[in-house]
């Protein structure tokens, strides 16, 4: 009887360790497939690393043609500032060094006329 008793019990004691094992394992399994395949595991978080860089390197490249685009920019307005005042500077008689003015009368007025434009009638 006695021993009988302790064969049970070592029976119940392995069944216990077998379950309890079993859950152990089927624990650690579940929580490493959540770790590795959930919403923020690592294959998420590797994936979403791969996303920023990406983003990343289109900021760079984007901001480079935005400074390129800038001193274009720049340049256009310098060159048209300066193309705008040159006309101003000839309207009001103004010239370069080097150039020659030739002065033309308005055979209808008499006035000179600086602006190089053709005769235009005037209502």
């Amino acid at each position: 009887m006695h021993n009988q008793r302790r064969t049970t019990a070592i029976a119940d004691k392995k069944k216990k360790s077998i379950i309890f094992m079993t859950i152990a394992v089927l624990v650690s399994i579940y929580l490493s497939i959540i770790l590795i395949f959930g919403d923020k595991g690592l294959l998420s978080y590797y994936d979403r690393k791969m996303t920023i860089i990406k983003v990343q390197a289109e900021i760079q490249t984007l901001s480079r043609q935005k400074e390129k685009i800038k001193k274009e920019i720049d340049m256009m307005e310098n060159e048209r500032n300066s193309s705008l005042l040159e006309s101003e500077a000839r309207a009001f008689g103004l010239i370069l060094p080097g150039e020659l003015v030739y002065k033309f009368k308005n055979e209808e007025s008499g006035n000179s006329d600086y602006s190089g434009k053709s005769d235009e009638k005037k209502n």
